[in-house]
């Protein structure tokens, strides 16, 4: 693991090497990794690195994990795959494939969070669309229910009008023909 971070460029990366897993453990309280980048040696069988994560801090389900594997056989394979690995890496090491995979991964991860960030306004952007129209729903609802009750009281006022009107038109129009 210490050949695999001299090659990383500290001034681009900012990286922590633990020897085991109970110290990496300990130190996931103090910040929120990037990437993982685990050597799969570390990691015990039945011993869910993955799951373990996720029971520390929900946001970790969305880092990227690269496993580290110098030989590969079956088991490790095994161990990678039940761990979700997002990746794996093999010796001999290309420092120019791994820095491309290591960017990859953190370039999908911030596209991730920024599509997610998009949804979560898209979202309170339609809400606030949903409870204006609501807002305008109810009013065409009240001014409905204001012109229903004026409709109402043209055709009363129009009966009357008709019925008053028709009284005295109608006894001249019985004088006229007598």
């Amino acid at each position: 693991m210490e050949q695999l971070s001299s090659l990383l460029n500290p001034v681009k990366f900012k990286i922590d090497v633990f020897s085991s897993l109970t110290a990496f453990k300990d130190n996931l309280k103090n910040f929120l990794p990037d990437l993982f980048l685990v050597d799969i040696k570390i990691l015990v069988p039945g011993e869910f690195f993955k799951n373990e994560l996720f029971q520390t801090h929900p946001s970790f389900k969305d880092i990227p994990i690269l496993f580290i594997v110098e030989n590969i056989n079956a088991l490790k394979i095994k161990l990678a795959v039940d761990e979700q690995s997002t990746d794996i890496i093999t010796l001999p090491w290309n420092k120019d494939e791994i820095l491309n995979r290591i960017e990859t991964y953190l370039k999908m991860k911030r596209l991730y969070f920024l599509m997610d960030q998009s949804s979560s306004i898209l979202e309170e952007k339609l809400m606030e669309k949903a409870f204006s129209f609501q807002h305008y729903l109810k009013d065409i609802e009240k001014i409905n229910r204001q012109l229903t009750s004026l409709n109402f009281a043209k055709s009363e006022f129009l009966t009357l009008i008709y019925h008053e009107l028709r009284t005295p038109l109608t006894s001249i129009i019985v004088l006229m023909n007598f």
